[in-house]
């Protein structure tokens, strides 16, 4: 390892010049051919990739805009309206954006992705509520619950996993405990939608596996830091 003789800044191996002075380094135990390396990726690298991204991007949406200009244009030649084709229109743009924008978004993408899926699935159950023929309103008192409750729940994972910061077993374990405790929300929220009350049928065996799934992870994990406590301590 070089360092500047002019302000004493450690330099790379393949450094020409010194970031901080610009001052040339001569060092004759080191390679030229080394030198001329680039101290950093070159930026050509991430540029390919955002092409690459932009253009799956692009040739999924243009994948499924065929069955979005089709489906409409059949719906209409058979029937002389547009009657089943909403649904095919509906579930199609929500696709597009489950799909295309994590793959083109740059920061934040999980959070980002969170709510704009949250919204489009509400906005999405909404429409097929309105252009449904039937006479009960299962949107308000059963797809909006459930889904603003998946929603809640997976805000705090996130935020539990952005300020502990825990492995990835615990992460499974606490996204399996989670997932029991919404089969029993929605299992609730199928019987008052139903006029059976506050009940709870099939998902008592799922929670109850969903928590010896958890505790089994956990158990798991914390023997695996007291191996590496002990392989510390003994420098095994």
């Amino acid at each position: 390892m070089s360092y500047c003789v002019n302000c004493g800044v450690e330099l790379n191996s393949n450094e020409k010049r010194c970031p901080l002075c610009s001052t040339p380094v001569i060092n004759p135990n080191i390679d030229n051919k080394q030198m001329d390396l680039p101290p950093y990726p070159p930026r050509s690298e991430f540029i390919v990739e955002r092409k690459i991204k932009n253009t799956t991007a692009l040739l999924i949406s243009v994948v499924l805009l065929v069955p979005l200009l089709v489906c409409p244009l059949c719906d209409y030649l058979v029937t002389g309206n547009i009657s089943w084709s909403l649904y095919v229109i509906f579930g199609i743009v929500l696709g597009w954006i489950l799909i295309v924008p994590p793959i083109i978004m740059r920061h934040d993408v999980i959070i980002k992705c969170a709510w704009l899926d949250f919204f489009s699935i509400l906005l999405f159950l909404y429409l097929v509520n309105m252009i449904t023929p039937t006479k009960s309103d299962w949107f308000d008192a059963l797809s909006l619950p459930i889904v603003c409750l998946l929603m809640i729940m997976l805000m705090i994972i996130l935020i539990l996993c952005k300020i502990f910061r825990p492995r990835p077993i615990t992460i499974i374990a606490l996204s399996i405990f989670m997932l029991g405790l919404f089969t029993v929300a929605v299992d609730i929220f199928t019987n008052l939608f139903l006029g059976k009350g506050i009940t709870a049928y099939w998902s008592l065996p799922a929670i109850i596996a969903c928590t010896a799934i958890t505790i089994l992870l956990l158990v798991v994990s914390r023997l695996a830091k007291l191996k590496a406590i002990i392989r510390k301590k003994m420098h095994i």
